[in-house]
């Protein structure tokens, strides 16, 4: 029997909410969705901190000129080389 993935609730919050934050920041939400985004924000000061860091400009400039200087690439081969040493089996 196949079983189907479902993601957690949380996550599923968190990718919407993401989507919306995006959305603001690229101006293209309905109102519909403008106003789903001011409930959140409004709902906790945790989301309105939230909402500022992540719509603050000298903040997304300083982490995309931070995020520009890795070696994306470089990450990612250590990240699967302690995977696959992690998984390796004992000799």
């Amino acid at each position: 029997m196949k079983r189907t993935f479902r993601p957690p609730t949380w996550f599923v919050k968190g990718e919407r909410t993401a989507y919306l934050i995006t959305g603001f920041l690229r101006n293209d939400l309905t109102d519909e969705e403008r106003e789903e985004l001011d409930d959140w924000i409004s709902a906790s000061d945790e989301n309105m901190d939230l909402f500022e860091r992540a719509t603050d400009e000298a903040l997304l400039d300083d982490y995309l000129r931070w995020y520009s200087e890795r070696d994306v690439e470089a990450r990612l081969k250590e990240v699967k080389d302690r995977i696959r040493f992690i998984s390796s089996p004992p000799i």
